[in-house]
């Protein structure tokens, strides 16, 4: 009986504890869920401030683009909209949409496919709230591109802002392009060396009693790109000591003037490497030391021609470059020089490198003139030079030994082995520059660049797209967006624009 009234005066007392454990857990939970519940309401202040200040943001941003766009509140369908849109919409990290592949790069272009993006509430833009002043025309797409892709061009000025926002989703498919412009007016353009030395003859009578110009050129500049892009499309690859690496920038390029010191001279070379990017890289060190071995300034300021000069910086430069017995390179070199009381242009390459003339008439007429020569296995003539030597190439055949031109600097391995292979360059005529002050000229550009332009536009394309723009910077980097914009592009591409007049 006593362990029994014992028993039951201490389950009060064990019950009382328990409940008072079980009151002090609910208070801390309760605690803890207010206090999640307070971290929660400020983390969500805390993202709609964090959204409202990336919203500033790109506004800045657009602002700064002096592009203007106005999005309703309420959903409505998509009206119209122009291609300028592209610059807003393709940072945004869409469906379907593939990442660059190095976001590192100035300029990564992607491409995609419009179906495969299904979207479904969409803002609405209208064409009147996009200020596209200051934006040049944009072509429309080639016949060669499908219907339903699209490229677009990944810019990073505003990429940091737009991929962090929670912007609204839009259906490509609602957007509807208005049609092209209308093609301009088909312009004279005449391809001939002949013509433009007729061309230059009266203008020699008119200069031989004038002061020599105060500036040689106008003014110049260079644009490279590596287009890793372009380069997995064509599945192509770096080899290091024989073993495949990640596509990289074979072309290297060496720009001057002045020159030597020399107001009156400048110098322009481009060099597209292949097997590695080695002997392109010897080869901006050692051809232009060579060529300076080889003039001086009162004999060059004497000299209407230069071929001779061209011809040996080829053949020694190629001589150093005996240690490169696998890897190569091709060559252009352009020379503006003041002549007496002219200006002279002379231009010499080995491989498939690429320089052209432009001279732009008062009527708008265009003397387009092509300075190198491709030294390729699929031209007639490099077929009958090889073989004359012996060396016989199937028709239809592009690559002799794996590579595709006939004539670099190094390669000595293919070279010792009478395989036809020739640093001999080819050199053009030496022609005589337009005067500033002759009104029958308007404008006259030269452009030196690798194949990687030239395989993706030709020369007509190429100054038509440049010839209004008002700066030799601006020429360059529109044509190179314009490049790697194609899909035909599948190289390293090297451009340099000098505006001559």
């Amino acid at each position: 009986q006593q362990q029994q009234q014992q028993q039951q005066q201490t389950l009060p007392q064990i019950s009382s504890v328990n409940n008072s454990e079980i009151n002090v857990e609910s208070d801390l939970e309760g605690e803890a869920a207010y206090q999640m519940n307070q971290d929660q309401d400020q983390d969500q202040d805390q993202d709609k401030n964090e959204q409202e200040e990336e919203k500033r943001r790109l506004r800045e941003s657009l602002d700064a683009l002096e592009i203007s766009v106005s999005v309703l509140p309420e959903p409505e369908p998509i009206q119209e909209i122009v291609p300028q849109l592209e610059e807003i919409l393709q940072p945004l990290d869409l469906p379907g949409l593939p990442q660059p592949y190095d976001s590192s790069l100035n300029d990564a272009f992607l491409d995609f496919n419009v179906s495969d993006i299904n979207l479904e509430e969409a803002p609405s833009f209208y064409q009147d709230d996009l200020d596209l002043s200051p934006y040049p025309p944009v072509d429309p797409i080639q016949p060669d591109h499908p219907s339903d892709s699209l490229s677009f061009s990944l810019t990073e000025d505003l990429t940091a802002t737009l991929n962090n926002l929670n912007l609204p989703e839009f259906n490509l498919a609602d957007i509807t392009l208005p049609p092209p412009p209308p093609p301009p007016e088909p312009q004279q353009v005449v391809w001939s060396m002949d013509s433009l030395l007729k061309s230059q003859s009266a203008s020699v009578e008119k200069n031989s009693t004038k002061e020599p110009l105060e500036t040689l050129l106008r003014d110049y500049f260079v644009k490279e790109a590596t287009n890793e892009v372009g380069l997995r499309r064509a599945k192509k690859s770096s080899y290091i000591r024989g073993i495949a690496s990640k596509p990289k920038m074979e072309d290297t390029h060496f720009c001057a003037h002045p020159f030597l010191g020399d107001e009156d001279l400048a110098f322009f070379s481009v060099f597209d490497g292949h097997v590695d990017d080695i002997a392109a890289k010897a080869a901006m060190e050692i051809v232009p030391k060579v060529f300076e071995e080889q003039v001086s300034e009162e004999i060059l300021f004497q000299h209407k021609d230069i071929t001779e000069i061209l011809r040996q910086t080829f053949i020694l430069s190629d001589d150093r470059m005996k240690k490169y017995e696998n890897e190569g390179t091709t060559a252009t070199v352009a020379v503006v020089w003041q002549s007496g009381m002219n200006r002279r242009l002379q231009v010499a390459n080995v491989g498939d490198s690429a320089a052209y003339l432009c001279n732009i008439f008062a009527d708008d007429t265009r003397l387009v003139v092509p300075l190198t020569k491709d030294h390729r296995v699929s031209d007639k003539e490099e077929k009958e030079r090889l073989a004359s030597l012996g060396v016989f190439v199937n028709d239809g055949a592009t690559r002799l030994s794996g590579l595709s031109v006939t004539r670099a600097l190094g390669d000595h391995f293919m070279k010792q082995n009478e395989t036809g292979f020739s640093s001999e360059p080819y050199v053009s005529q030496s022609v005589i520059l337009p005067d500033p002050s002759d009104s029958t000229f308007k404008e006259s550009f030269l452009v030196v660049a690798s194949d990687g332009l030239w395989d993706t536009l030709n020369a007509e394309q190429v100054f038509t797209f440049i010839k209004d723009y008002p700066s030799a910077k601006k020429m360059t980097t529109e044509l190179m967006r314009e490049t790697l914009n194609s899909t035909t592009c599948r190289d390293n591409v090297t451009i340099v624009v000098i505006r001559l007049l």
